[in-house]
């Protein structure tokens, strides 16, 4: 935790943290649709959570210039989002239907 603290990110490990508990849960919980998408939505939040926090350190750094690389991995992070969500509305679909459907 020392490192994360030096580059003055001291809750980033807690953060990884909670990634894997999700990521567990989304592995677990494959057979139940309901159950998956709940962490799928977890996930969600999560990742949003990360980006603002990743935009908000970028803006209150002075000495960080917004160079290629941060567009790279911005744009990376939205075809990421995307995709999860796609996910995310498929898994939400095949649960009502399976509701529905009995």
């Amino acid at each position: 935790m020392a490192f994360w603290t030096e580059n003055g990110q001291p809750d980033t490990y807690y953060l990884y943290f909670v990634y894997l508990f999700i990521s567990v849960g989304i592995l677990s919980t494959l057979n139940r649709v309901k159950w998956c998408a709940r962490f799928v939505f977890g996930y969600l939040i999560l990742h949003i959570f990360s980006t603002v926090r990743f935009l908000t350190d970028l803006y209150l750094t002075p000495d960080v210039e917004f160079e290629l690389y941060i567009i790279k991995n911005l744009t990376i992070t939205f075809v990421y989002f995307v995709l999860w969500l796609w996910i995310y509305s498929k898994m939400k679909k095949e649960a009502l239907h399976k509701k529905i459907n009995g």
